[in-house]
């Protein structure tokens, strides 16, 4: 499922995720300011498998990651994600950055 506003760029894909979406689009100057502070775009980033997840309004995933909770803990926590009854959730308004590997 795919909420409002929800941006997934080329070549990723959801398995078995829920996807909240965002409360705004963001416009070419919202691009540039996140290039400058190295931010990744508002949504999914390109190249991304993510499986089992739920991601939360306004998520930041950068291109190239994968996310699971197979084979985390359950109850594993961080500031950006967390794991509870089998599903890896992306926190409200979280950054992830680009490359990264969660689970497996």
């Amino acid at each position: 499922m795919v909420g409002v506003r929800s941006v997934i760029r080329a070549g990723s894909r959801l398995e078995n995720t829920v996807m909240m979406g965002a409360d705004r689009y963001e416009r070419p100057a919202d691009f540039a300011r996140n290039r400058e502070s190295g931010l990744p775009d508002v949504g999914v980033g390109p190249g991304c498998h993510i499986r089992r997840a739920i991601i939360d309004k306004n998520a930041r995933i950068g291109a190239d990651c994968r996310l699971s909770p197979a084979g985390l803990a359950e109850r594993t926590e961080t500031a950006a994600w967390y794991v509870r009854d089998g599903v890896l959730v992306v926190k409200k308004n979280a950054v992830i950055a680009p490359g990264t590997v969660v689970g497996e």
